[in-house]
């Protein structure tokens, strides 16, 4: 188990961790990522390392909340505990005295940019850093990265803060201004990489771009994270994640990148009815009624570990039967007993869920039946 020292929001969305890896943060270079999964039954997430503290044995992540499992991620505190971690994996980020080099990074890449910055600088480089995003509210480690950049430009879309516009719009001004550029690299959303480098291209700068498919084990045996640079496959948690951006297949890329969007916006309209629903969850068939074709994510989410299931068919996101089930033990612990009367006042339930959350806390074993109440099924140290 890895403890979550330490949680904080950046901005909107976007949230830090610091987490305890000593081993990991003892060799941790910039560009380099981990695989981690929240429980036994979670999916594998690949995190850049955004920081790292070799004395205090930590790894900061920063995480955007995008799909089923950063959401769940988002909401653990400090004192919480992940069930893997593994890495540092991928190659770490060329850094050497290449000249004058320019960062690009789009929405919360600002996190794997900053540690980049932080050694090109230390390599002697000349570092301007540009940091794209929707709006201000999204921007976060802004004097971080200025403190390791000799200029910061800023660029939102809706103009709220620095140049209103894209990114590759100031990239361009700077390739067109004739200071000499000997090495960019951008990080962030395909889509922005994919023009960063076609940006770049007719004035033959290397571009360098960090590549973030599909990723399953993050040590080159799935295979998922294949692409194709210069027309050779490679894998992107070994070979990469750091590419040339002028040889990548952005086609392809892109096209793999939307293989399962039907699914994670059916799986994220399920998480909408429950955070709606209150202490009125809906039942697996009402879910199923009211979200056509989603029956095949329900059950993918229940064998993730995201939903919990109880008797009835009745569904419980996993925070709220983790949040119940201990509200329940408490109340025994201090009284010895409680009825489904107790568990419908304490959580706000009516019978249709007191009833099939303490079935299935017997069927766990933390409780038993005695007569119309129940008790511990044992005695907890």
């Amino acid at each position: 188990m890895y403890r979550i020292l330490s949680r904080r929001k950046l901005a909107l969305g976007i949230h830090r961790f610091k987490v305890a890896a000593a081993a990991v943060a003892a060799r941790a270079r910039p560009g380099q990522f981990v695989i981690l999964r929240l429980d036994e039954r979670g999916e594998r997430i690949p995190l850049t390392i955004a920081d790292w503290d070799k004395d205090e044995g930590s790894l900061t992540l920063v995480v955007m909340e995008t799909g089923m499992t950063t959401h769940r991620l988002a909401r653990l505190k400090g004192g919480s505990s992940l069930a893997d971690l593994t890495g540092p994996l991928g190659k770490p980020t060329e850094i050497e005295r290449f000249g004058t080099v320019v960062l690009v990074a789009g929405g919360f890449a600002v996190a794997t940019i900053t540690p980049i910055a932080r050694a090109m600088k230390k390599a002697g480089n000349r570092v301007i850093s540009i940091v794209g995003a929707r709006g201000k509210e999204r921007l976060f480690w802004m004097d971080r990265l200025a403190a390791e950049s000799d200029r910061l430009i800023i660029a939102t879309d809706d103009g709220s803060r620095g140049h209103r516009g894209v990114v590759t719009e100031p990239l361009r001004e700077i390739l067109e201004s004739g200071e000499k550029i000997d090495r960019v690299i951008a990080i962030g959303p395909a889509i922005m990489m994919k023009f960063c480098a076609r940006t770049t291209q007719p004035f033959n700068v290397k571009t360098i771009v960090s590549l973030n498919p599909i990723m399953v084990d993050g040590i080159g045996m799935c295979g998922v994270c294949r692409v194709s640079v210069g027309g050779v496959t490679r894998f992107a948690c070994i070979d990469g994640p750091d590419f040339d951006g002028h040889q990548v297949d952005w086609d392809q890329l892109l096209a793999r990148q939307r293989i399962y969007p039907e699914q994670e916006k059916l799986a994220e309209k399920v998480l909408a009815l429950f955070a709606k629903s209150g202490s009125n969850p809906p039942a697996r068939k009402d879910l199923a009624a009211q979200l056509p074709g989603s029956t095949d994510v329900i059950s993918y989410m229940c064998r993730q570990g995201m939903l919990v299931e109880l008797p009835d068919g009745i569904l419980l996101p996993a925070e709220t039967h983790e949040a119940a089930r201990k509200a329940v033990v408490a109340f025994l612990e201090k009284n010895g007993r409680i009825s489904i009367q107790d568990v419908n006042a304490l959580l706000g339930f009516s019978r249709k869920y007191s009833i099939p959350l303490l079935t299935r806390l017997d069927q766990e074993g933390i409780t038993r039946r005695q007569e119309n109440t129940r008790v511990l099924a044992r005695k907890r140290p």
